[in-house]
């Protein structure tokens, strides 16, 4: 509101602006406001008395969005950014990445929450050069985003979430990269930077990197999917990984799926000589890794923990660090010559357990259990593993066979070396006839598998990421398929379900299905693909049927529980 005072005879004009609070309607046919923009100017000049929220309804909002810095923000007076229809993802903020300040989505704000969401980065065609915007950016403390959508569409060094602030969380958002060229993901799907993340639930599908986490200090990246991770392949020498980890001092990186082709560990792990005491979880993870045809196929390890001196990244320490490592209950896919399962640089002077780890490996030279700096006593606590190796001139870990290894070192007691019997090559699932059944050490500290089911379930602990059995919150059950005369075989696995299920069809084939109620309505309807998760949101608990028309006559029973 513009007044003007008189005040010694000049006429003087004073904008009169009320701290905000409460809710407030963007519309571009007219509500509070026409664009988030709009009302956020108002938010800079006012600041806030209380927490406010924007409601945003349905449309394509373009232009950059750049969210400042407001008056009054705090951890009780947050502001959120929310649709009018939660789920429908029918309001869609996009602007072109042209420069590497041109973010879509820009937060200097601290408190700001973000929810249900989708918002693309496009960069032009013809457009060159490296590092250009992220397509949310966020430089603030306690930056919060839920279930939003983030594409980056064209060939782009970018990154689809960049945070540099402290107590960031992050949870069930997906990001997504849509190169114009075959081979050109690159640069990062999310990046923190700052202390106490917590990022959980994200899928990250085809970048150079998938989640990266760095000096944070103490974080939890957890029930994470990161998908079709590749290679450079124009010259840029950037070596990306499913999951980084760099500077964590107290973390836990746990019930995450990565599918690798050609990146430089799934899991990937820098530690430094300043940060002794560390306390480093690996549990329950599952790791699929193949090399890329035409790309640069030089994977390392599926999980890589390696220690450099505080000048990281300068030289590698070759002293024994202090602190916690604990890799345990991991499961292994890996179709690459050169690799190790498990690839740990330096000994650990402190609590170092990898134990009950599935490591299936097809190529030759490759090392299961790569211990490579400890090849003396004292050797790690390293028990209860399976590691099988098709290909020539494979080593179990230290020396060539398990039995060497008992015979010559204190460790692999109760190990074994038998195809896990995974239920294919990135659903690291175990069929009923796995040999990792019952095999597995009894650790108290690892009490949930990669759905989150009870460990144990049949008397015994498992070895690998899944305990057969053991229904979770990620689980799917499906009842024995009702089969005509014998031939073909469909499953739903694995056990019952809160929000999704893999079907496993004959040879892994791309079938139509549809799903049905007790009515015999169809309740849903789409395209199986081998190893992708179909999302069962918004189905009541019950039992439905699922058809394939490929097979008439054959159906499988899923069950939904919440």
């Amino acid at each position: 509101m513009l007044r003007l005072f008189i005040l010694s005879g000049i006429l003087t004009p004073m904008c009169m602006h009320a701290q905000m609070s409460g809710s407030y309607s963007i519309d571009l046919a007219g509500g509070d406001y026409q664009s988030v923009q709009d009302a956020w100017d108002d938010l800079e000049a006012a600041g806030v008395s209380g927490p406010v929220q924007l409601t945003v309804a349905p449309g394509i909002y373009s232009g950059q969005l750049v969210l400042g810095p407001v008056a009054g923000v705090s951890s009780t007076n947050r502001i959120t950014i929310k649709p009018l229809n939660p789920g429908a993802f029918d309001v869609h903020f996009t602007h072109g990445i042209t420069t590497a300040s041109d973010h879509p989505v820009l937060v200097t704000c601290d408190h700001v929450r973000m929810a249900d969401l989708q918002i693309s980065g496009t960069r032009p065609a013809g457009t060159v050069g490296r590092f250009y915007g992220a397509v949310v950016n966020v430089e603030a403390d306690g930056f919060h985003m839920a279930r939003c959508h983030i594409d980056l569409n064209g060939d782009a060094t970018s990154t689809a979430i960049l945070v540099t602030g402290d107590n960031a969380r992050l949870l069930d958002n997906r990001a997504e990269h849509f190169p114009l060229s075959p081979g050109r993901s690159e640069w990062e799907g999310i990046s923190v930077t700052g202390a106490a993340p917590e990022i959980a639930g994200n899928e990250v599908v085809h970048f150079g990197s998938g989640i990266q986490v760095h000096g944070c200090t103490t974080a939890v990246i957890e029930d994470n999917d990161v998908d079709g991770v590749p290679d450079v392949s124009d010259g840029y020498t950037i070596h990306g990984s499913g999951i980084t980890v760099t500077g964590l001092v107290q973390g836990t990186v746990v019930r995450n799926r990565v599918v690798c082709y050609g990146p430089y560990s799934a899991i990937h792990v820098n530690l430094k000589d300043d940060e002794a005491g560390f306390d480093l979880v690996l549990d329950n993870n599952m790791m699929s890794v193949f090399p890329d045809a035409g790309l640069m196929a030089d994977v390392r390890s599926a999980i890589g923990v390696r220690y450099y001196n505080s000048s990281y990244p300068g030289g590698e320490i070759t002293a024994p660090i202090q602190g916690s490592l604990r890799i345990r209950h991991n499961s292994v896919y890996a179709e690459h010559d050169d690799l190790s399962g498990v690839y740990i640089r330096n000994a650990v002077d402190g609590n170092s357990e990898i134990t009950s780890n599935s490591i299936r490996i097809i190529g030759d030279n490759a090392i299961g259990l790569n211990y490579a700096s400890n090849l003396v006593s004292p050797w790690p606590v390293s028990h209860h593993n399976n590691v099988s190796m098709s290909g020539s001139g494979n080593a179990y870990g230290v020396y060539a066979t398990k039995a060497l290894i008992q015979l010559n070192t204190t460790m692999e007691d109760s190990s074994m070396s038998a195809v896990p019997h995974y239920v294919n090559k990135t659903n690291l699932h175990i069929k009923d006839t796995s040999p990792n059944i019952n095999r597995a050490y009894a650790n108290a500290e690892v009490m949930e598998d990669y759905d989150n089911g009870v460990r144990p379930a049949l008397g015994q602990y498992d070895i690998g990421a899944d305990e057969y059995g053991s229904v979770g919150v990620k689980s799917l059950v499906a009842a024995p398929p009702v089969l005509p005369a014998a031939t073909v075989v469909i499953g739903a696995y694995p056990n019952p379900t809160q929000d999704q299920v893999v079907f496993v069809l004959p040879d892994e084939e791309v079938q139509p299905f549809t799903l049905h109620g007790a009515d015999g309505r169809v309740v849903l309807s789409g395209m199986s693909i081998p190893g992708q998760a179909v999302r069962l949101d918004g189905l009541t608990p019950g039992t439905y049927i699922a058809r394939f028309p490929q097979w008439p006559g054959i159906t499988s029973r899923v069950v939904v529980a919440h």
